[in-house]
């Protein structure tokens, strides 16, 4: 079945999102800005999440508390289950990478990049599935 075209809509646009983030993220990384490439591969793992679930479901979770999702993925099969693993791990850098008073190092930044890239890989596979 064809996604709904406001569906498509939001697809494309928390698509762009993830690669702008991780893009950015990236730049970081090399730069040696490792709270700045942790908060934006966190950005980059939600937006993929989202994506995900636009395309499962239709809908994505809206609020603040992105732990949240992480239930809602754990049910939406193998690759969501994945992808809510990968995503509580890019959680917990998050809040040391904007909200505590110690930095995350290179490893840390590594690691997040990759459970991002790896997340957004998987969402833009499931969104060109269901538009062919």
């Amino acid at each position: 079945m064809p996604l709904a075209a406001d569906v498509d809509v939001a697809c494309r646009i928390k698509a762009s999102k993830c690669e702008s983030f991780l893009e950015v993220a990236d730049i970081a990384l090399g730069a040696g800005y490792y709270d700045v490439a942790v908060s934006l591969s966190a950005s980059a793992g939600i937006n993929a999440a989202d994506l995900f679930l636009l395309v499962q479901q239709g809908k994505y979770h809206k609020g603040g508390n992105h732990h949240e999702a992480l239930s809602i993925l754990r049910k939406a099969g193998v690759v969501g289950s994945d992808m809510a693993r990968r995503l509580s791990t890019v959680l917990k850098n998050k809040n040391r990478a904007q909200y505590d008073a110690a930095n995350c190092n290179e490893q840390d930044a590594q690691n997040a990049f990759l459970h991002a890239q790896r997340m957004t890989d998987a969402a833009q596979s499931a969104y060109e599935k269901a538009v062919k």
